[in-house]
């Protein structure tokens, strides 16, 4: 099983986003964003229509930033290479929270917490479509594709549809009532396989997401009246209703996040991907912030070091389902 990663959250005035940098320390990368409580059932919804060929279904799943658990919607997105099928993330319990672990993209589809996402991701695998050359073919039976498209972009598989209608809607793996499902052997061996982390359309989605203040949980209560996009949110693309979350002022009620330790992720992997190498330069920017501390010895040896006494008196800051028409 994934081990998970946790990620450090401050929340002070300036602050306002909780941003997940994609890593896994097994053969790839893998993050976690750990919270004391579980997230909302997964809400019930439609799937847009595929409208463009090689586009994967990324489905809605609950995330987590300074107002709490706040929904992003599922859409359409273009995998980094032909080929690639993306693994959702998911939540699961770890060591007496609740851990969030990042998806990914690979020739295969991995572990996702046997998390029953709907449209093909019905907690193990995805039946919603394959790839064939250089061409993605939709399963009609399960997804909701556009029939204007060339007949070769889809088939019909009729047994692999499930009604999801009648089925619980956990949306977390382990713990009191999560869903109990294991990594298969198939699955972990997915892990040990180059895996890619999301695009940078996924991540600006996820951002776009978390500031609106209508997806959030505590504003919501679980039933986001937008489950659904047809294409990834962007700052140029921001759902109908938008209103952003106030920096200062996180949804009322909302818990405060568990505090969380960060671990690094092998230079292994950052070498492999080349879209993670914010991650690193984030860390080596806190080094020379380390190694200043021996700087600040000369400091001593000067006057105007007393006047920096009044600062040990300041206060620290506080921390879908598609109904088959």
């Amino acid at each position: 099983m994934r081990p998970a990663i946790l990620l450090s959250v401050i929340v002070a005035t300036a602050a306002f986003f909780v941003f997940a940098v994609p890593t896994r320390v097994d053969a790839q990368v893998s993050i976690g964003i750990s919270v004391g409580y579980a997230p909302p059932p997964l809400p019930q919804y439609y799937q847009p229509q595929a409208t463009q060929p090689n586009m994967i279904w990324q489905p809605g799943y609950w995330g987590f930033g300074v107002g709490g658990f706040f929904w992003v919607p599922g859409t359409w997105v273009q995998a980094p290479q032909v080929g690639l099928l993306w693994t959702p993330g998911y939540w699961g319990w770890n060591n007496g929270q609740y851990s969030f672990y990042q998806g990914y993209w690979g020739q295969n589809v991995g572990y996702y917490g046997g998390i029953n996402y709907g449209y093909g991701y019905y907690g193990s695998g995805y039946r919603g479509g394959r790839w064939n050359g250089n061409s993605f073919q939709y399963n009609r039976s399960v997804t909701n594709v556009n029939g204007s498209m060339a007949s070769n972009n889809y088939y019909s598989d009729p047994g692999s549809y499930v009604n999801q209608n009648n089925l619980p809607r956990t949306s977390y793996n382990g713990g009191a009532h999560g869903v109990t499902a294991r990594p298969s052997a198939a699955q972990i061996a997915v892990e040990h396989q180059r895996t890619y982390p999301m695009t940078s359309a996924q991540t600006a989605h996820v951002a776009v997401a978390q500031q609106n203040r209508s997806y959030l949980d505590s504003v919501n209560h679980g039933s986001p009246s937008q489950v659904s996009v047809p294409k990834p949110l962007a700052p140029n693309n921001h759902p109908a209703g938008f209103t952003a979350v106030k920096p200062a002022q996180p949804a009322a009620g909302a818990p405060k996040p568990a505090q969380r330790t960060v671990v690094a992720a092998p230079q292994q992997h950052a070498a492999a991907q080349p879209q993670q190498h914010a991650a690193p330069q984030q860390h080596t920017a806190m080094q020379p912030q380390q190694h200043a501390a021996p700087a600040a010895k000369p400091q001593q040896q000067q006057h105007p070091a007393p006047a920096a006494k009044p600062h040990p008196s300041a206060k620290p800051v506080d921390e879908g389902y598609w109904t088959k028409p």
